[in-house]
């Protein structure tokens, strides 16, 4: 598995078991709490300020380098940075301590921004996917949206096949993807409650050559999230749901949600975005 994917889904649980039931109620902040001066550009996003601060834009997970796209990173780096060219910032840091990177999870935006600030800005370039978290609650509409438009453009990522939205009998995709989080689209067909995790049973698309389908699980610890904020995956099953989650190929194939904002309900005229 990526390190770096691995340690940061640990930590996502974590935060999404210790927020907050209430904190879907909150409004994307549209007004910024203090204004700040970049200095640049860097890995994964994240934004380095004049005053030393490094900030991880909430909701969002960068581009990464893939093998279609070795530049891709690094093209994603340039293009935020050229949109921003030292422009002052507006920042609201929803982090009191930094993360063990150094980070202070923010939002941010220029003065003229729209609602979701660069964040939203990077998702609806495809320079990013939407992170599903606890900070970035308050702006997942906005933030899904401004996704949902590079996705269907096929931007930036969407583009790759890297990037491909999955079905839950690709098993060819599985192989390649194992370790690294994917999306997944597809029918709920059953949920099964048990003691160790509550399973959801997806319906393949056909492409399955060893009849495997994809699972996503819930442990017990996040489904007392799910209950607290009064979401029924039970009431989902017929419906076509958009999936996010860290693919584990050793127990499954499954990928194992850590809580209720990496489920999507898709209207039932959605059809998943072909890859390439």
């Amino acid at each position: 598995m990526h390190g770096f994917a691995v340690v940061a889904r640990a930590a996502l649980v974590a935060l999404c078991c210790a927020a907050a039931p209430a904190a879907r109620a909150q409004s994307c902040p549209t007004a910024a709490t203090t204004s700040a001066t970049l200095a640049s550009v860097g890995p994964r996003l994240e934004l380095r300020l004049a005053d030393g601060r490094l900030l991880r834009l909430a909701g969002i997970e960068a581009a990464a380098t893939t093998p279609t796209t070795p530049d891709r990173e690094a093209r994603s780096i340039a293009a935020l940075a050229a949109l921003l060219d030292r422009r002052p910032l507006a920042v609201t840091v929803l982090s009191p301590k930094p993360d063990r990177w150094g980070r202070l999870a923010a939002f941010a935006s220029l003065s003229d921004g729209p609602v979701g600030g660069l964040a939203g800005v990077a998702l609806a370039a495809g320079l990013a996917r939407y992170r599903p978290e606890p900070a970035a609650s308050a702006c997942r509409a906005a933030l899904l949206a401004a996704e949902d438009k590079a996705r269907q453009a096929r931007l930036g990522l969407w583009s790759d096949p890297a990037y491909a939205v999955l079905a839950a009998d690709d098993a060819k995709a599985f192989a390649a993807r194992a370790g690294s989080d994917v999306v997944v689209e597809a029918k709920l067909r059953d949920v099964e409650p048990g003691t160790y995790r509550t399973t959801l049973r997806l319906e393949g698309a056909g492409a399955s050559t060893d009849g495997r389908l994809l699972d996503a699980t819930i442990a017990p610890r996040v489904m007392k999230v799910f209950v607290a904020q009064g979401v029924d995956v039970k009431a989902m099953v017929g419906r076509t749901l958009r999936l996010r989650g860290l693919l584990d190929r050793r127990f499954g194939p499954r990928i194992e949600l850590a809580g209720p904002d990496e489920i999507e309900i898709l209207p039932e005229t959605t059809a998943p975005v072909p890859a390439n």
